[in-house]
């Protein structure tokens, strides 16, 4: 008996005329199964390649979604302090104006500015600050730099609420108020310059709080731009706010370490991590 290759030349030389027969169809065969493998590669390649740019484009859509939200709470938190400060300022101007005319006619009209307007403005004003440290700490998981943020205006609502009780107080005690209902004339002591004075001390301290929360608004709406619609803006910058007044110094999420330490370093930081020790200190006690 002969070996299998003996056996096998055998057979191929026995096929005589079908030899290329069946050459030509086992090449296509071959060429059959390498196509075969060649599309279902490119399926693969495909697929994965959607899945990717599926995952990209959700991505970015959440990116855009998270920017809107609170793009639109900045919107919101500037409009509340412009109008609160704007009304206090009227408030402030109005009396000023009235001792004023004082020495030139001597018996002005009172102002019209009164206290209640004040009160839902000042409502709005804190609530549209919580919104926004609400929106930061909920969204932190994108670029967990945003933190900065929150602490910045937990220290600008804390600043900003320290000037508004002071400013309220002396509002309250200057600004004319109207009688009860079946009551006639203004229950109302005209102020004397000093205290008018004080008034306007009170009232740059608020504006002044207000600035602070203004310019981190600003801060928090460049970093967003950067940090959300950078990706569909390749190679777009923008340019960091240079403060004048250190008290107003630039936050971004590149220099998120340096603004957390100038923040904690603040009357709400300080009054932070006094309660934080003691929150500590209560639950594991000596």
């Amino acid at each position: 008996m002969g070996s299998v290759s003996d056996l096998l030349v055998t057979w191929w030389a026995s096929m005589g005329g079908l030899q290329s027969s069946l050459l030509e169809g086992l090449g296509t065969v071959a060429a059959a199964l390498v196509g075969a493998w060649a599309i279902s590669w490119q399926i693969g390649r495909q697929a994965r390649h959607a899945i990717e740019q599926n995952r990209l484009n959700e991505r970015l859509k959440l990116r855009l979604d998270v920017y809107r939200e609170i793009e639109a709470l900045c919107v919101r938190a500037t409009h509340a302090e412009v109008a609160l400060t704007g009304t206090a300022r009227s408030a402030m101007l109005q009396l000023r104006n009235y001792r004023s005319a004082v020495s030139m006619t001597g018996r002005p009209a009172p102002p019209r500015a009164r206290i209640e307007p004040l009160i839902p403005l000042q409502e709005d004003a804190t609530g549209t600050v919580v919104g926004l440290i609400q929106a930061v700490e909920k969204w932190r998981i994108v670029d967990v730099r945003l933190g900065v943020f929150q602490t910045a205006f937990n220290v600008a609502q804390h600043d900003f609420l320290e000037a508004w009780q002071s400013y309220f107080r002396s509002a309250l005690m200057l600004l004319p108020m109207d009688p009860p209902a079946g009551a006639t004339g203004l229950i109302w002591d005209p102020p004397e310059e000093e205290a008018i004075a004080e008034f306007a001390l009170h009232f740059d301290a608020l504006e002044c709080a207000g600035g602070q929360l203004q310019a981190w608004v600003v801060d928090l709406r460049r970093e967003l731009q950067l940090a959300m619609l950078g990706e569909l803006f390749e190679g777009g910058d923008l340019p960091v706010r240079r403060p004048l007044d250190p008290r107003y110094f630039a936050i971004t999420l590149a220099g998120h370490k340096e603004a957390e330490r100038l923040l904690l370093d603040t009357p709400w930081g300080q009054a932070h991590a006094e309660a934080t020790a003691r929150v500590k200190a209560q639950a594991n006690p000596s």
